[in-house]
């Protein structure tokens, strides 16, 4: 409830049009569902990014340093304050570039064993080891390519017709920029061993797909155009729904969640701390 109440006020104050943005929340989070903490600081996270759209950094800063207490993955977050303004085109595509030959290369996977020696941390190395070899997590190259080129083209929608868009507010650019960084860390991670893990931290980007789908719609006149998308727009989210519910496994109830204060009240979580 808490988390809903955070943020659904945090939509209606940022979204140009909230309810597309609701029916798309619903799209993003379910591959995450049960991560109960993190939701906690997303509803703080959204309450955060309002604050920081009215210039008010400060409330942003100490919003996301007490979220750290509530799932440790927060400072990512901090991000966010690089994303005010309009980034150049060609800074944009260079960046795009770099992330696909360093993709490419394998330089990733290749370093991972020294970052593992360097970081030291029993914790982070136990949950690598989890997230890697339990077959839920493991994702097709289909799939993978298929959610990649979801991102690229609401991306590049904006990427092409940004001149289009009328009444640009800071918002607007924060959200796009935060979307194109969540599509940095897909390209350079997916396929590596730390794709499962930086997921998590992922989703604080990717959830900007709720704010910037609205502005695509924006682009389109309100005719029968608007309509026939406004018709396929449920439709889309339903196929990402089956997709996020396929990461689950056959046997998984989708609707129960993992401990509730009346239902399921026996579960214990496995311990991976």
């Amino acid at each position: 409830v808490v988390f809903y109440l955070m943020v659904f006020w945090g939509i209606f104050k940022l979204s140009p049009v909230p309810f597309t943005s609701l029916m798309l929340l619903y799209m993003v989070i379910v591959p995450f569902m049960g991560t109960n903490r993190q939701f906690l600081f997303i509803g703080v996270y959204f309450i955060a990014l309002y604050f920081l759209k009215e210039k008010q950094w400060w409330w942003f800063v100490l919003l996301v340093f007490a979220g750290y207490f509530i799932h440790h993955s927060a400072p990512i977050c901090l991000l966010a304050l690089l994303c005010l303004k309009r980034i150049n085109k060609k800074y944009l595509l260079a960046a795009l570039a770099i992330a696909i030959v360093i993709s490419y290369s394998g330089i990733i996977n290749k370093l991972s064993p020294l970052a593992l020696i360097l970081i030291q941390n029993e914790q982070i190395n136990y949950k690598l080891d989890f997230y890697n070899n339990i077959s839920v997590y493991n994702v097709s190259l289909i799939v993978s390519l298929i959610s990649l080129m979801r991102k690229l083209f609401w991306f590049a929608i904006l990427f092409f017709m940004d001149q289009k868009i009328k009444n640009k507010d800071n918002f607007y650019y924060l959200s796009y920029n935060l979307y194109f960084i969540g599509i940095l860390f897909y390209i350079l991670v997916n396929g590596t061993v730390w794709q499962q893990f930086v997921s998590r931290g992922m989703l604080y980007f990717s959830m900007m797909e709720i704010f910037i789908i609205p502005y695509v719609l924006a682009l389109i006149k309100p005719n029968i155009g608007k309509l026939c998308v406004m018709l396929l727009l449920p439709i889309y989210c339903w196929l990402n729904i089956a997709k996020g519910f396929s990461n689950y496994g056959s046997d998984t109830d989708y609707f129960q969640p993992y401990k509730g204060l009346f239902i399921n009240t026996d579960y214990v979580r496995q311990n991976t701390d």
